[in-house]
């Protein structure tokens, strides 16, 4: 027995519960024969970590005593739709024609509450899991109870509540990528953001509504548009490069700011 972390009740909890849902390490080849994970982020100080580090794991990052039976299929609802697009769908791996020097973006159709619903909770699930890969992600109070309160009453909020944007990395044919995995990031400075990686997606939750229009342009948007930017070759060298030296002392041109 113990206290749910998304419907706050006192239920038997369930034994395992992904972080980031199994199917993309799955896919995305992050365990090799040897069942390793490359993992990357920002860490909590004191943790030694030298830009990426190879880590025994067999199923991925997990967390019993989270959920209760009833939430975790709650959240599996988003995450089966999830599943759907980012592995399943063919139009998600279309290389759009429009190119422009760092971008082309393609529009997709998408569920809004179910597309924007499944990132919050993978968000959600890095903040209040106890596992110090994610504990460079922490949110205020407030934003952190609106995100469970989302997630449990299936309500996906306006376009300008945590908005999201989604990008597609396009590697040199030299470069292998698809074992890339990202932990969630808080950059902060002038704007507030979430960002994380899974193989060649990006994905931002930004805290506030925007103005930039270049943002607010890629942003998901209803009934259910999803513009999908496609990133050069150019710009993900720049973007891997950042993230291999991330933990480095040495200053690197931040991509995200």
């Amino acid at each position: 027995m113990g206290t749910c972390k998304l419907c706050l009740k006192e239920k038997m909890l369930i034994g395992k519960s992904h972080i980031i849902p199994y199917f993309f390490y799955k896919h995305y080849r992050f365990f090799s024969s040897s069942h390793t994970i490359k993992e990357y982020g920002v860490i909590p100080p004191g943790v030694p970590l030298p830009k990426a580090q190879w880590r025994k794991m067999n199923d991925g990052y997990y967390e019993p005593h989270i959920l209760c039976d009833e939430c975790e299929k709650k959240i599996g609802k988003y995450e089966d739709y999830g599943k759907k697009l980012f592995i399943d769908a063919k139009h998600f791996g279309v290389r759009p024609m429009a190119k422009s020097k760092h971008f082309a973006v393609l529009e997709v159709k998408v569920d809004y509450k179910k597309y924007k619903l499944f990132i919050l909770s993978m968000i959600w699930k890095s903040i209040v899991c106890s596992l110090y890969q994610f504990s460079a992600i922490t949110l205020p109070e407030e934003k952190q109870e609106r995100l469970r309160e989302m997630l449990f009453h299936g309500d996906e909020g306006s376009e300008e509540e945590f908005p999201i944007v989604t990008q597609r990395m396009i590697f040199p044919k030299n470069v292998v990528g698809d074992d890339l995995l990202v932990l969630p990031m808080y950059r902060g400075k002038n704007r507030e953001f979430l960002t994380m990686t899974i193989g060649k997606w990006i994905l931002t939750i930004y805290l506030e509504h925007t103005d930039e229009y270049h943002t607010r342009a890629t942003c998901l948007k209803k009934p259910g548009v999803l513009p999908l930017a496609f990133m050069s070759e150019e710009l993900t060298v720049i973007v891997m490069d950042f993230y291999c030296n991330i933990n480095q002392d040495k200053p690197i041109k931040n991509p995200f700011q």
